[in-house]
C-alpha cells in the first residue's frame, strides 16, 4: 500500500514537472518567438544526428547477429547525412517542423479530450474543463496548420505560426498540470482509470 502511494506520489510528481516545463517552454515561444523556433529546430537536427551515431554503433557492436546490417548502416549514415544538412539549413528545418509540432499539438489535444470523457464517465465534476482545453488544443493545431500554409516564409505568417505553437505548448502544459491536481484528487492515474473501465 505504501509503494502504491509512494509511486502515485512520484508519477503526480514527473506530470506536474512535466507541465510546469510545458508552460515555461510556450511562454519563452511567445516572449521570444525566432529564437525560441530557432531552438527547437536546432535541437531536432541533433536529435537526428545523434540518433543516426547511435544506429551505428549499435551496427558495430552487432553485426554479426544482424542479417539487414548493411541497410541499417546506410539508414544511419543517412540520418547523420540528414542532421547535418538540417543543422546548416536551419530555414528549412523550421519548415518540416511546422507540421510535426502540428501533428503533436493535435495528439495532445485528443489525449486531453479521451482523458475528459472518461472523467465524465466517473462522474469528476470539472470535467468540463478537460474538455474544453482538449477542443481548444485542437483547435490551435489546425490553426498552426493554417497559418503555416498562408505566406510561412513572409514575416507576418511565421510569427503567427510561432504564436500559436507557442498558444499549444502553453495550453498543453496548463492541460497537464490540471491533470496532476486530477491524479491527486482522486489518487488514481489514467492507466488505473482505463483498466477499471474495461473491468467494469
Amino acid at each position: 500500500m505504501e509503494r502504491d502511494i509512494k509511486k502515485s506520489t512520484q508519477l503526480n510528481k514527473r506530470i506536474l514537472i512535466t507541465g510546469i516545463l510545458l508552460v515555461i517552454i510556450g511562454f519563452l515561444t511567445l516572449w521570444r518567438p525566432f529564437q525560441s523556433y530557432l531552438f527547437i529546430s536546432l535541437s531536432f537536427s541533433v536529435l537526428i544526428i545523434v540518433s543516426g551515431v547511435l544506429e551505428i554503433l549499435f551496427i558495430i557492436q552487432h553485426q554479426k547477429i544482424i542479417k539487414m546490417w548493411l541497410t541499417m548502416l546506410v539508414g544511419g549514415i543517412i540520418d547523420i547525412a540528414m542532421g547535418i544538412y538540417l543543422l546548416l539549413s536551419p530555414l528549412i528545418m523550421m519548415i518540416i517542423l511546422t507540421p510535426v509540432i502540428s501533428i503533436w499539438v493535435f495528439y495532445k489535444g485528443f489525449t486531453v479530450l479521451r482523458f475528459a470523457l472518461l472523467l465524465r464517465f466517473y462522474a469528476y465534476q470539472r470535467w468540463w474543463l478537460q474538455l474544453a482545453m482538449g477542443i481548444a488544443i485542437i483547435l490551435i493545431s489546425l490553426m498552426i496548420v493554417v497559418s503555416a500554409t498562408v505566406d510561412f516564409l513572409q514575416t507576418v505568417g511565421f510569427l503567427n505560426t510561432i504564436a500559436w505553437t507557442g498558444l499549444g505548448i502553453l495550453l498543453i502544459g496548463v492541460s497537464t498540470i490540471s491533470l496532476s491536481f486530477v491524479y491527486r484528487n482522486t489518487g488514481k492515474s489514467s492507466d488505473t482509470i482505463f483498466l477499471n473501465r474495461n473491468e467494469s
